[in-house]
């Protein structure tokens, strides 16, 4: 009874396994068909449960190289708003220091007459760079200002 049980498991499993092997040039599901033709195969035959696990482990190996690049993109992203923040801050005080005014926010626009907010409205000047209205595109630029008289 035993060698026909593991005559059926490896046509059973060889069948699925070559169809998923066909998929891989043919259109369709070749990476799930495969494993499963593995999975019925690897029921009876060591050979296929070693390439399984092969297969299982090269997966985990993608799936932390992928989770450490999306970790490491997330921490980036927080250094640079910490940077950004710092940067602000360092500004502020620089002005503050120095006694000149610090910049002032721009007026919320209103909806209603068409006209979007400015790109910049969040961006605070380099230091030295005073914020100018600029009435034709309705942004601000920022300029160094003015040698006085």
């Amino acid at each position: 009874m035993l060698p026909l049980k593991k005559m059926i498991v490896g046509v059973v499993g060889g069948t699925i396994l070559l169809f998923g092997l066909a998929l891989l040039v043919l259109p369709g599901p070749a990476f799930v068909v495969i494993p499963v033709g593995l999975a019925v195969l690897a029921t009876e035959f060591v050979w296929a449960r070693r390439w399984l696990q092969r297969a299982r482990g090269m997966v985990n190996r993608r799936k932390a190289r992928r989770t450490t690049r999306a970790v490491r993109v997330i921490l980036r992203r927080r250094w640079d708003l910490c940077k950004a923040w710092w940067n602000r801050r360092r500004f502020r005080s620089s002005t503050a220091a120095t006694g000149s005014p610090a910049p002032t926010a721009s007026p919320p626009l209103d909806p209603s007459d068409g006209i979007s907010p400015p790109a910049e409205a969040g961006v605070l000047p380099p230091a030295g760079l005073s914020p100018q209205a600029d009435p034709a595109t309705a942004t601000e630029s920022f300029r160094k200002p003015a040698a006085g008289p």
